[in-house]
């Protein structure tokens, strides 16, 4: 902010826009079950003419706000799948972090594997169901194909909704089923034991 001019944008449950004090936009920040955004400033909408983007005000009294770049800092439904990245190339805003198609080819944990695959990169084996296989679906040969342990997963969804790990081959339709809350295609994974290491890349088409 010694450099920058800095807009906070704000996004609802119901996909309104406010603008909101950076220091003061969260309550009970600490507390996962209760986190939430603070009493809304003035409603926006983004709109853009030309190759430029602004910031209107609802009310129609607040001054315009140009945006030069935006940083999606948001995560899951949205803000990682190329909702948000569509929306903000739409009103050619320039933007930091993944493009439109890599966040939703990635978020579609059917489809990342199916292009990782490709490319000689080994992944976790799975079975992907959607409700029309379960007609037909035995957990016994998933079990028997996948062995156990067994992580089920709603496939486009972030890494932590509506996962569940499978010990025992007795909860895995549950476990199936808890994640059909949440999507409408499930992965059922091997259990792999190891470590995880996430690597950032950047460079854009000079990668470092």
């Amino acid at each position: 902010s010694d450099r920058f001019d800095t807009t906070l944008v704000g996004i609802g449950k119901e996909g309104d826009w406010h603008l909101y004090p950076p220091d003061a936009f969260l309550c009970n920040a600490d507390d996962p079950q209760t986190i939430c955004l603070a009493h809304p400033g003035p409603a926006v909408v983004l709109t853009s003419a030309g190759q430029s983007a602004q910031l209107v005000s609802l009310d129609g009294h607040s001054a315009r706000i140009d945006i030069d770049v935006a940083f999606p800092v948001l995560h899951g439904t949205f803000g990682e799948d190329g909702a948000i990245q569509g929306l903000l190339k739409m009103a050619h805003v320039p933007y930091a972090g993944c493009d439109l198609a890599s966040s939703a080819n990635c978020m579609d944990k059917d489809i990342a594997k199916l292009l990782l695959e490709a490319n000689g990169i080994r992944v976790a084996k799975a079975h992907v169901l959607s409700r029309p296989d379960l007609a037909d679906w035995s957990p016994a040969s998933a079990v028997a194909d996948l062995g156990l342990p067994l992580f089920v997963k709603p496939a486009r969804l972030g890494s932590s909704v509506g996962i569940s790990k499978v010990e025992n081959a007795s909860d895995l339709a549950g476990a199936v089923a808890e994640a059909f809350r949440f999507d409408t295609k499930v992965l059922i994974e091997e259990g792999i034991v190891g470590r995880e290491i996430e690597v950032a890349v950047l460079g854009n088409r000079s990668p470092e």
